[in-house]
């Protein structure tokens, strides 16, 4: 493992590859579906998520979270596994164990953020309101633009469509200030 200034001293260096590393001391990993991560990708404010590694060989992709985080257990496809394939913070490409999401500061994601977006997640493949997670007899699903400029599609009940309309147009300007 390589002592990097900006990167954690966990971090495995290009000469030996990819590592596998133990959850619990440094991070905890929560491991999802491809499908369901790369659409997770999308949701998330980039901000929040501050590395991301895909492993082909699971066909899944890997949160690092903070040790010891507490993690839902009814979070559908998504489970905390207690070691991961941790590869070098450069290898970002063409390669079956790799950073999505570059890796930066601690590497760690809000674990908050992650669940709430998995849950909405769920709440969107069983067509429930991403505000209250009931099922509406007459479903909207609104598109709008993230804050970090993708287009995400949330499905809403009729009580909470003004809510998540301006919710999604904050998420659009924030976006285009940003821009």
């Amino acid at each position: 493992m390589s002592q990097t200034a900006d990167l954690p001293s966990w971090m495995p260096s290009p000469e030996y590859g990819v590592s596998r590393v133990p959850c619990g001391p440094y991070f905890g990993a929560v491991l999802v579906p491809r499908s369901v991560g790369e659409l997770l990708l999308m949701a998330m404010p980039t901000r929040l998520v501050r590395g991301v590694i895909a492993d082909t060989l699971l066909d899944a992709l890997v949160w690092l979270v903070p040790p010891g985080s507490l993690w839902p257990g009814e979070v559908p496809g998504a489970e905390l596994v207690p070691a991961v394939h941790l590869p070098p913070a450069a290898w970002r490409s063409r390669r079956p164990v790799r950073w999505v999401v570059a890796p930066r500061g601690d590497c760690l994601t809000d674990p908050a953020a992650l669940s709430a977006a998995l849950l909405a997640h769920a709440r969107a493949d069983a067509g429930r309101c991403a505000a209250c997670g009931g099922v509406p007899d007459y479903p909207a699903v609104l598109t709008g633009t993230a804050a970090d400029g993708r287009m995400v599609s949330v499905t809403s009940c009729q009580v909470h469509v003004d809510e998540l309309t301006v919710a999604l147009g904050y998420a659009a300007e924030v976006a285009r200030e940003s821009a």
